[in-house]
């Protein structure tokens, strides 16, 4: 920097340092910034991390020996980089990081949990899922007109529900059959991660034997009977077959009930009654004993009943009969008939005397 110094009117400037009589040019020195040319001097802020403003940095009066125009800026320290990217759950905090975020800056979102579970190959394509309830509980969509609609079974039968495993996200599930119930079943939540349709039912239980029609259920047991078509002599003390009384039962539990009605003329006897398999096995049997009726032509009547639980398999039940064996050895007869109307109480014929009866019961 130069001074043109002029003289007062009238005052003369000699000397050789002095380039005229009438003026003079004095240099003036920066001691206090030597080394810094007037360029430097009035240079812009430099860049760099010691012009940048520093977030939350203290405040300093400076030590350099250089000085800034009037004009001057500083640097706004940004950061360069992608913003974060945030998760569901994220908690709000402040920060510690010593760099700001443009204004207009955008963090990344999480990909959308529910389009997610749709992929090409999802049946209900053109829907936008939004996981809606109505006040029913009914699952509700809306179609891409967001105009609201039930969610439609796709055709390869699947439905979209609740992935427990996956935190609570959706999944595409198939239906299944119902199960069998059975009588005594508990009532139950369930844990099963697939669906039934509402018009579903459950497989139940057979009805017991017995028993029809699951809606009005009605009792239906099987029978089997037979009856003597003949008198039956019963002269030995060892059991023979009554002629006629055979029935032949399907495979089951039975409940059969045999009665014998005998006689014997003017003579002690004692009856002896059975309920034998087809090889003469007995299930069940009884006795009882018959008075002398006092006139030869005159019959004192008896009756036997015997009752067994049989368990078959498709072979003949019978009945079969035998007499005393020591002191009371009579001779008596197994009647088919009960003698009502005949005379001396002889049989009647009527094939209703003596009978097997049997009713399954399981």
């Amino acid at each position: 920097m130069t001074v043109t110094h002029k003289p007062k009117g009238g005052a003369l400037l000699t000397g050789t340092e002095y380039e005229a009589a009438d003026s003079h040019v004095v240099a003036i020195a920066h001691v206090d910034t030597t080394g810094i040319t007037a360029t430097d001097h009035h240079a812009a802020p430099a860049a760099g991390p010691d012009a940048n403003v520093v977030v939350d940095g203290a405040g300093a009066s400076g030590t350099a020996s250089t000085f800034a125009r009037s004009g001057h800026g500083h640097q706004v320290v940004t950061d360069n980089g992608v913003a974060s990217t945030q998760a569901f759950g994220d908690a709000a905090t402040a920060g510690t990081s010593g760099t700001i975020q443009r204004g207009s800056h955008k963090h990344a979102m999480p990909a959308d949990p529910v389009t997610a579970h749709v992929a090409a190959a999802d049946p209900h394509t053109g829907y936008l899922l939004e996981s809606l309830y109505d006040a029913k509980g009914d699952l509700i969509t809306a179609s891409a007109d967001n105009t609201p609609s039930k969610l439609t079974v796709g055709a390869d039968d699947t439905i979209l529900m609740a992935d427990a495993a996956a935190g609570g996200g959706l999944k595409w599930v198939a239906s299944a059959t119902p199960s069998t119930q059975a009588m005594g079943d508990a009532a139950a939540v369930g844990t099963a991660d697939t669906f039934t349709r509402g018009d579903h039912k459950h497989a139940m239980p057979a009805l017991g034997f017995g028993l029809i029609t699951n809606a009005t259920p009605a009792v239906s047991l099987t029978s089997a009977s037979a009856f003597a078509t003949a008198t039956t002599s019963i002269s030995a003390a060892t059991y023979a077959d009554v002629t006629g009384v055979t029935v032949t039962l399907a495979s089951g539990t039975w409940l059969v009930v045999a009665q014998c009605t005998g006689s014997s003329v003017n003579a002690q006897a004692i009856m002896h009654v059975a309920i034998t398999d087809a090889a003469n096995t007995v299930l069940s049997e009884g006795s009882q004993g018959i008075g002398a009726s006092g006139t030869a032509s005159v019959a004192q009547l008896g009756t036997v009943s015997v009752h067994a639980i049989v368990v078959a398999t498709g072979a003949a039940i019978k009945m079969r009969a035998a007499r005393g064996l020591t002191t009371i050895t009579g001779t008596w007869v197994a009647m088919d008939g009960a003698g009502t109307n005949t005379l001396n109480n002889l049989t009647d014929n009527s094939d209703k005397g003596s009978g097997i009866f049997a009713i399954r019961i399981a």
